[in-house]
């Protein structure tokens, strides 16, 4: 409980052990080709089912 301030310090400056490489940014011209593409091809049936809640995925 009672530590001496030389190491409360030490514990203060401790480098990471893991390391965060930020929020990731969405690729939007990504989303909208891949989007293009499925109505092209006639993939998008699901979204015409009453059953699909994209919020819920």
């Amino acid at each position: 409980l009672y530590e001496p301030y030389e190491v409360f310090r030490k514990k203060l400056c401790k480098q990471k052990k893991r390391t965060s490489k930020g929020r990731r940014r969405l690729n939007y011209e990504a989303i909208y080709e891949l989007t293009v593409r499925q109505v092209m091809d006639g993939e998008t049936n699901f979204l015409n089912e009453v059953s699909y809640d994209p919020i819920i995925l």
